[in-house]
């Protein structure tokens, strides 16, 4: 038989919280560099860096909320949902401002090489 040892979860407390360490220091690195080098693909990439270590706090805290009372099983996954949704959401906000722009992402030709015209 194999005993585990330590607390059921234990192993979750020492994944998620240096994850959210190392996520969220990644997450305004490249948050400050995107600025600095006005690059909206590494302020996008910081965002996605920051919603990690979001998560991984949240997988901290409900761990340590589920030691208090296992009604909290849900914590976790509600956040993932959260997050989730506000990830969707800035996509489409960002999707709708380059349609705004100009920018025809839906069109194939948009995806095709600048200057680069295709053979028939």
């Amino acid at each position: 038989k194999h005993e585990e040892e330590g607390e059921p979860g234990e192993a979750l407390l020492y994944l998620s919280i240096p994850g959210f360490v190392v996520f969220a220091l990644l997450g305004l690195i490249k948050l400050r560099l995107g600025y600095k080098t006005r690059s909206a693909s590494m302020k996008k990439d910081a965002i996605c860096s920051l919603t990690g270590a979001a998560l991984s706090l949240c997988v901290a805290i409900g761990n340590l909320l589920v030691r208090v009372s296992s009604s909290w099983w849900w914590f976790d996954a509600a956040c993932a949902l959260v997050a989730s949704l506000g990830l969707l959401l800035f996509g489409l906000h960002d999707l709708w401002n380059n349609a705004a722009k100009g920018h025809s992402w839906w069109r194939a030709r948009f995806w095709g090489t600048p200057g680069r015209q295709r053979q028939r």
